[in-house]
């Protein structure tokens, strides 16, 4: 289990001096997308991959909208608790690149379906029962 990131007060949370850890595994792995779609690469010294190159692969000039779709999905299916992706459709509109993605965790029967909109402001990850996770780029 991750610990857990309160979206409100944007840090960890303690109960009594002890961390509190995400409760489900949908939790869980919302708060694990989020946390590798709002990093950026080379962002996190233990491993200069990890994350995405906004301001070149996505924001970037001429840049295709299939480009920033294989990229999110690549990056999706890197989660270790991600089956596959079931489902996945993206649109553009003006600057904001959003995109619905349906999910197979690998240790739950039922999917999650997730909404992203990403713009040159901030990034908004909602999952089926409507929990946000929200971080300015």
């Amino acid at each position: 289990m991750d610990i857990y990131l309160d979206q409100k007060t944007e840090d960890l949370v303690l109960q009594g001096g002890d961390l509190v850890f995400v409760k489900t595994r949908q939790d869980e792995v919302t708060q694990r997308l989020y946390l590798r779609l709002k990093t950026f690469k080379r962002e996190w010294f233990l491993d200069l991959n990890y994350g995405i190159d906004y301001l070149n692969d996505v924001f970037g000039v001429g840049v295709m909208k299939s480009k920033v779709d294989a990229i999110l999905q690549t990056e999706i299916i890197k989660d270790l608790f991600v089956e596959s992706i079931t489902s996945f459709s993206s649109k553009v509109e003006g600057y904001k690149y959003s995109c619905e993605f349906t999910i197979k965790v690998t240790t739950m029967q039922e999917k999650i379906k997730y909404y992203l909109l990403i713009n040159e402001n901030k990034l908004i990850l909602t999952d089926n029962l409507g929990n946000q996770m929200i971080t300015r780029l």
